[in-house]
């Protein structure tokens, strides 16, 4: 009888500490000016450079704080305006809306640093341009990268799997190995 009740309020337990309520976000973007000089101020700076790899990762504040999903790219910059950057740089570009970036593609994208991390605002244009001449005609000459890095490694870090589903699972059965074996 004891187990029974032990068993029943544990998992009554876990079922309130794995549900919390669902966050919702909404963007709304303003009026984005057409000069590309008056971006750099809005966005903070811009780079070109290839993509070099694309993964998700999720953001998520605590154990069961609200997660967020989140594309990040590795570029290898080639020019930057407004900021310098080293000559990789991780960018987080999609916050479950966005652009369809491919791995190999040469892209322009506006970005600021939030936090220390850089981030491309859903609000801010991309595109996909073959020719840094372009660019350089609306924007001018911008800046090299500060140094040579390579920041590849951090990607391997990044996953888009949910393992707190597993860890509770896990903690749940070691809960109930223990209270059998206590109680027989």
């Amino acid at each position: 009888m004891k187990f029974k009740v032990c068993l029943s309020l544990l998992i009554v337990i876990l079922i309130f500490l794995v549900s919390s309520p669902n966050d919702v976000n909404a963007l709304s973007c303003g009026k984005v000016d057409d000069d590309p000089k008056e971006r750099l101020l809005t966005f903070g700076g811009a780079v070109y450079g290839e993509v070099i790899q694309i993964k998700g990762e999720i953001k998520q504040k605590g154990f069961i704080g609200p997660k967020e999903y989140v594309t990040n790219i590795l570029v290898d910059v080639d020019r930057s305006w407004n900021m310098e950057v080293p000559s990789q740089i991780i960018v987080a570009v999609d916050y479950t809306w966005g652009f369809p970036f491919e791995k190999g593609k040469s892209y322009f994208l506006y970005i600021q640093n939030l936090d220390g991390e850089l981030v491309s605002s859903p609000c801010a244009p991309v595109k996909e341009v073959q020719l840094l001449n372009q660019i350089d005609k609306q924007l001018g000459e911008g800046n090299t990268p500060t140094k040579q890095v390579n920041v590849a490694y951090k990607m391997w870090f990044m996953t888009d799997k949910d393992y707190d589903v597993w860890i509770l699972g896990a903690m749940l059965i070691v809960c109930i190995l223990v209270t059998v074996f206590y109680f027989k």
